[in-house]
């Protein structure tokens, strides 16, 4: 009698505006997502890597808490090998030719590969690898409402660590500073602003301490499949028609249930002593926008110069609302269009719209920002101490920094 061993597959389907969706057959289950009744959990050969304890009510905010123990190497052990995929990136094409070795790791179904930016903050105001491994609640782990009281999410935007403090390596975040198109790997999680770094810890160290966002290729599960149209959904927008689905893969993968005796470990995890992170990256994570921030960048859609410059043209015609998500937007995004938007808006009648105008400019410092701070303290009638103790501690900070970005870029 001859035994036949089903050969695990990888297949790209196509290319997409926004990465490329592909399929694994035959998949060997070794990274998948795991869960139990109000736990859930990415795990390397059955192996936690970060826990997620969602809240019964879906737009509730859940918890997180670290899932690796102290000698735990999670997917980097397997990763490490794979030397090609290290190499300098050219395009998504030939990365992902290079991770094939990894997608046949993964469970059977269809999966999305896209060229990100994320910032390495957990989402919560931290550093991302100081994620706790006490549960604590993080606002990133589901949607949010906008001012329309819209649900959504912006996709994968901040960091979970799947590797224990105990690797971090100074020298190595430290030769990964001035290598910002260097890629890391991320798994991202559906329904939430949150990946898990399956590798490249070291190089989104870097990113804190250099204040930039990481460039990540994201891998992430079909999101939605809609059985009548047979029709299968990313969360991107991106979908697979009838036609383009493959024989003998299962539309979405289903999370294996973690047995009782799995699920009691992971509840009943020992907890480890806080690393002593130093403090510039603690410190990082303010760099980042926090949720509400991030979702006004969903929220000012369109952050084109034609558009900044028609808002800018006509201030009166936008909502306090519309201008504030827009400023943020341009803000968070680094865009060479906040500082002049930013100025303008900080001299409109608006208290609210021009104090927070006036906050973010103070995270900018430079000449421009001296002008405008200036001219605020000539006409100090004393009636806006939040506006003057703003601007005093800008000066105050400016005195002991006096080289720090003496010289605004030209708009």
């Amino acid at each position: 009698m001859r035994l036949w061993k089903k050969e695990t597959t990888v297949r790209l389907i196509k290319q997409t505006p926004t990465g490329i969706i592909f399929a694994v057959r035959h998949g060997k289950r070794l990274l998948r997502e795991q869960c139990a009744a109000g736990l859930y959990t990415l795990t390397w050969q059955d192996t936690p890597l970060i826990r997620l304890w969602p809240d019964e009510c879906p737009t509730c905010a859940g918890m997180v808490s670290a899932g690796f123990d102290a000698g735990s190497d999670g997917a980097a052990q397997f990763l490490s090998s794979l030397a090609r995929w290290n190499a300098p990136f050219v395009d998504l094409a030939t990365s992902f030719s290079h991770l094939e070795a990894l997608f046949t790791l993964l469970p059977s179904g269809y999966y999305s590969l896209e060229d990100r930016t994320l910032y390495p903050s957990d989402g919560n105001g931290h550093f991302f690898w100081a994620v706790p491994q006490q549960k604590t609640r993080n606002p990133a782990t589901v949607s949010t409402w906008d001012r329309e009281l819209e649900y959504h999410t912006a996709g994968p935007l901040y960091l979970l660590p799947t590797q224990s403090p105990a690797h971090f390596n100074p020298a190595r975040a430290d030769f990964y500073r001035d290598k910002p198109d260097i890629r890391a790997i991320a798994w991202y999680f559906t329904d939430s602003w949150l990946c898990a770094l399956l590798d490249g810890h070291h190089k989104a160290c870097a990113a804190a301490l250099e204040q930039r966002p990481l460039k990540s290729l994201v891998i992430a599960p079909a999101y939605r499949f809609y059985d009548q149209q047979k029709r299968l959904e990313f969360f991107n927008g991106q979908s697979l028609s009838e036609a383009e689905l493959i024989k003998g893969v299962p539309p979405l993968p289903t999370p294996q249930r973690l047995t009782p005796a799995q699920a009691e470990s992971l509840r009943n995890a020992q907890s480890q002593d806080a690393f002593p992170w130093p403090a510039p990256f603690m410190q990082s994570a303010a760099s980042w926008p926090d949720i509400s921030a991030a979702g006004a960048i969903v929220e000012a859609g369109d952050l084109s110069e034609q558009r900044v410059r028609r808002t800018m043209d006509d201030l009166a015609k936008y909502d306090h609302n519309e201008l504030r998500a827009l400023l943020q937007a341009l803000y968070y995004t680094q865009s060479s269009l906040f500082m002049p938007f930013a100025c303008l808006i900080a001299g409109q009648s608006d208290a609210d719209l021009r104090y927070q105008a006036y906050s973010l400019l103070a995270q900018r410092p430079c000449r421009q920002v001296d002008d405008v701070f200036v001219e605020f303290l000539i006409d100090d009638d004393g009636y806006r101490p939040d506006f003057t103790q703003l601007v005093d501690d800008y000066f105050r900070q400016r005195a002991l920094k006096p080289d720090a970005d003496s010289n605004p870029p030209d708009y």
